[in-house]
């Protein structure tokens, strides 16, 4: 998952007051579906980080997720029978708990923690002892990276570069953002096929934007016509744990291939001011982002066919701003 906030409105965040108070489902996390799966409900096994950088004038972190897709992690497998009491929850297909054994930061915090009744809030002494790490498969992938971060300057943006595959066949990928409360998105007469522009609902007119009220472009780099932006309204989410569905909107950038590496601007603008223009050059693997009366930015992404993980540099008036981590 992340979080953007900028012109004073939290375009990407976090909706507790609808779906995600109720499912951990990484399908609800502005993460990347493959064929309409990402991470697991409940505990993903642990992410790598994989460092920062901080820059006067930039900020990216990344992270190794693949393992966070490949398994769920759990340490008390129980479940409830029908008068209220704590049963032990047996293998199925679904869930083929075994130890994780594959972790060494993991293995060295809980050792020698089997002596400690670590589970206070279990139903009796009984199921209250020490468990160690279990992981169950999930959705395996070969890889899942993301990066993400902020660039400053005259007009601040975001970046967000996600790297995954599951396999060699071809799959459905859709990176997916969701809004914030109240913000919608709004549909202009020029936008592209990969472009999508929010705004918050409040600042529609007849469903026009009042000048000046601020939207956030997101625009994803890739060779022309190969990625598809869209706005899904009023999608299906978990039960509210009142027997009624829960509904969502979310933004959604997909494409069909072996593998998915996502490269998405977020480029906070004003309603009725000049639009930074983008360019992105598919060969050299470049995006240059021009802001009227303001910085150009440009983007070299390396990404060769022998690396999993895209790496990337951006530079302004021929000086490095920033290396990615």
């Amino acid at each position: 998952m992340f979080y953007f906030s900028a012109l004073g409105v939290n375009w990407i965040t976090e909706r507790t007051d609808i779906i995600y108070a109720n499912s951990y489902d990484g399908r609800y996390h502005s993460e990347v579906l493959i064929d309409g799966m990402a991470q697991p409900d409940g505990v993903p096994a642990r992410g790598t980080w994989l460092g920062a950088t901080l820059a006067p004038s930039a900020a990216f972190a990344a992270v190794d997720q693949t393992r966070s897709y490949s398994y769920r992690w759990t340490n008390q497998i129980t479940t409830w029978d029908a008068r209220g009491n704590a049963v032990w929850e047996r293998s199925s297909s679904a869930k083929n708990w075994e130890l994780e054994t594959d972790d060494p930061l993991t293995l060295s915090v809980y050792r020698g923690t089997q002596h400690w009744k670590s589970r206070p809030w279990w139903p009796t002494y009984n199921f209250s002892n020490w468990m160690p790490v279990l992981r169950a498969p999930y959705n395996p992938v070969q890889h899942a990276f993301r990066a993400a971060g902020v660039v400053r300057g005259s007009r601040p943006y975001g970046l967000v570069v996600d790297d995954v595959k599951k396999d060699d066949t071809q799959r459905l990928y859709e990176w997916t953002a969701m809004p914030g409360p109240r913000v919608t998105a709004v549909k202009l007469p020029d936008l592209r096929s990969d472009e999508l522009v929010f705004v918050r609902a409040s600042d529609l007119e007849n469903g026009v934007p009042r000048s000046g009220a601020p939207m956030l472009l997101i625009r994803a780099l890739d060779k022309e016509g190969r990625a598809t932006a869209s706005f899904e309204t009023q999608l299906t989410g978990p039960d509210d744990r009142q027997g009624k569905p829960t509904y969502f909107d979310r933004a959604r950038i997909a494409l069909r291939d072996s593998e998915a590496r996502f490269r998405v601007l977020l480029l906070p603008i004003h309603a009725g001011e000049p639009r930074p223009v983008v360019a992105f050059d598919s060969v050299a693997q470049s995006a240059t982002i021009a802001w009227p009366g303001g910085d150009t930015d440009t983007v070299h992404f390396r990404a060769a066919a022998e690396s999993a993980r895209t790496r990337f540099t951006i530079e302004r008036g021929g000086q490095t701003l920033l290396s990615s981590p």
